[in-house]
C-alpha cells in the first residue's frame, strides 16, 4: 500500500508587458524576465542585482492590477 499525496498545483499570478514580465508564485518563487532584452525568457533576473529595478516596476504593477481586478491573493500572501 503507498500513500496517496494530493496534487497541489502552485498558484501563479504573473503581469506581461511589452518591457517584462514578472510571475509570483505561491511556492515563493519569483520570475522575471526584461522581454525587450531576452524576448525567450532565457535568463531569470529575479535575483540579480540588474534585475532588481525591473522586478520592483513590474511588482508593483502587478499589485495595482491585483488590486484592480479585486484579486485578494497580494504578492507576500499567496496562499
Amino acid at each position: 500500500n503507498h500513500a496517496r499525496v494530493p496534487f497541489l498545483p502552485a498558484r501563479t499570478r504573473s503581469l506581461l508587458t511589452d518591457e517584462g514580465r514578472i510571475s509570483r508564485y505561491s511556492t515563493g518563487e519569483v520570475e522575471v524576465f526584461d522581454l525587450e532584452r531576452d524576448p525567450q525568457e532565457l535568463r531569470n533576473l529575479a535575483n540579480r542585482p540588474e534585475g532588481r529595478e525591473l522586478r520592483s516596476h513590474l511588482g508593483e504593477r502587478l499589485a495595482d492590477a491585483l488590486l484592480d481586478y479585486s484579486d485578494i491573493a497580494r504578492p507576500g500572501v499567496l496562499p
